[in-house]
């Protein structure tokens, strides 16, 4: 999940104190930290210590539950890696594994898993999962301020509203928000991957939640006639109370976006869309998407479906957006204000409730659902996009991310006490479509059963002590399945186990 919020003076002071988690910089598993030789990644605290040398090449060997975040540095998490006086310029590949339970609990700038990559810096191939992250200026999933190389990286949301925090988020004022993931929240420059983007961001990603914590997604959603009631496959949002907010970027400045997309929500007052809320000095956007919805706190203006503002110099080609957009009437459905070059786009009008744009074409639902009207106009839809006739809008053909199936291994089990576990997923759902992913559990244990939402429970005796297998699968819209084999342990602590 991802937070930001407003930063009193007191906070400032505490940021000045923070320390590593260890006394120590803990020595990686491995490697030298050359190109051909990274530095081997395999926990939480490996992962922190790339602030000792921002120069050199990691690679993550498994996924990483960062959840023990939350206690660290009197509860403001993680430090970011790397700032704008020592950037890191080093090389991050996650090797497609991913990061969950992040807490990045900051004030300022320079605010996400990385505060700042310098132009030679690349970070590749990672996902992450349920952040909660709070900062003011150049807030973003991957990296605050990026100059560097962002390829192929997600941020996703997994869990529900409703659903528990990882342990001790609620002690560390996570719980405050009500919410167990899936917040972007700062002042300004705040995006999805990127709050500032100079460099290249491609093949990249948010399904995220977007909530205001002044205002509560609640009472957003009620003033703008959206219902905020989403299931698990839905995607999460993104926001924040202020200006220049985007589902990918919130400022892309001379930097190129290709081949991203964003879902869920985005939420601001000025200079707000769903891939970017500016698009300046000859920054380039194209073969992206959004279907984010475009909520407000306290309008002010320069909302649109996919960028708020485009600059003299700057392009905007082969794109589209289908989200709704709060106060259609004064926003555009593509772009709200366009002093650059806007070519070859596309928006959904019924979504948006408006046919205002400053570049774009208006388009309803049917025909945005419907192969003709993109090979009509050239898109190449053999080897860059894919689309199911009359059931979804466009989706990259060559970039589409497979199911993942996120929890490792189950808890155990004890004797005459209920066991309820969530094994938790992510699947990826073509837009536009109503088709969610379909969650399978079996398992020989007799006492255990499916209770839904991915979700088993049950109270084994003392005569069930032993192991047990439970089969998980999901299938995604497109019926391709990703399962898991887990083994499950019952233990007694009281009697000898039944024979």
């Amino acid at each position: 999940m991802l937070v930001f919020t407003s930063i009193s003076a007191v906070d400032l002071l505490f940021d000045n104190e923070m320390k590593f988690p260890v006394d120590e910089v803990s020595a990686f598993s491995g490697g030298s930290g050359t190109r051909e030789d990274p530095y081997l990644i395999s926990n939480i605290t490996e992962l922190q210590s790339i602030n000792e040398d921002l120069s050199s090449h990691y690679i993550l060997t498994r996924n990483i539950d960062a959840s023990e975040t939350s206690y660290w540095n009197q509860g403001r998490g993680f430090i970011p890696l790397g700032s704008d006086i020592s950037p890191f310029t080093g090389e991050l590949e996650g090797n497609g594994f991913h990061i969950r339970n992040l807490l990045i609990n900051h004030t300022g700038r320079f605010v996400g898993l990385f505060g700042y990559i310098a132009e030679e810096a690349i970070i590749k191939n990672l996902t992450l999962f349920d952040l909660f992250v709070r900062g003011m200026y150049h807030v973003g999933g991957i990296s605050g301020y990026s100059n560097g190389d962002i390829i192929n990286c997600r941020v996703i949301k997994s869990h529900n509203p409703e659903d528990e925090l990882p342990s001790g988020w609620r002690e560390r004022g996570v719980g405050d928000y009500h919410y167990s993931c899936g917040i972007l929240f700062g002042m300004d420059y705040v995006g999805g991957i990127a709050g500032y983007n100079t460099g290249t961001i491609s093949n990249c990603s948010v399904s995220a939640d977007v909530i205001d914590l002044d205002w509560k997604l609640d009472e957003i959603s009620r003033n703008n006639n959206i219902d905020p009631a989403r299931s698990n496959s839905e995607p999460l949002n993104i926001s924040t109370a202020s200006e220049w907010i985007g589902g990918i970027v919130g400022v892309n400045s001379g930097g190129s976006i290709t081949y991203c997309y964003s879902e869920g929500s985005v939420s601001g007052e000025y200079n707000i869309g769903g891939i970017a809320g500016d698009n300046i000095d000859s920054g380039n956007i194209g073969y992206c998407y959004s279907t984010s919805d475009l909520l407000h706190t306290n309008f002010m203006g320069r909302f649109a479906g996919l960028v708020g503002y485009n600059g003299p110099g700057s392009q905007v080609f082969e794109c589209y957006s289908a989200g709704r957009i709060a106060d259609n009437e004064v926003t555009g459905g593509l772009v709200s204000v366009n002093d650059g070059t806007v070519s070859n786009c596309f928006f959904d009008h019924e979504k948006a409730g408006t046919t205002n744009s400053t570049g774009g074409i208006a388009k309803n639902t049917g025909e945005m659902m419907n192969r003709a009207t993109f090979t009509g106009a050239s898109w190449d839809m053999v080897n860059v996009w894919d689309i199911d006739d009359s059931n979804s809008y466009p989706y990259f053909k060559s970039h589409r991310p497979g199911s993942i199936i996120i929890t490792e291994e189950l808890d155990l089990g004890i004797e005459d006490e209920e066991f309820e576990q969530r094994i938790w997923s992510w699947g990826f759902r073509v837009p536009g479509y109503d088709k969610v992913p379909k969650i399978g559990i079996e398992s020989d244990a007799p006492w255990l059963s499916s209770i839904g939402n991915e979700t088993m429970k049950g109270t084994p005796a003392n005569k069930d002590v032993g192991e047990y297998f439970v089969y998980f699968q999901i299938t995604d819209d497109q019926n391709k399945t990703l399962s898991r084999n887990f083994s499950l342990m019952v233990i007694n602590i009281n009697d000898p186990p039944v024979i």
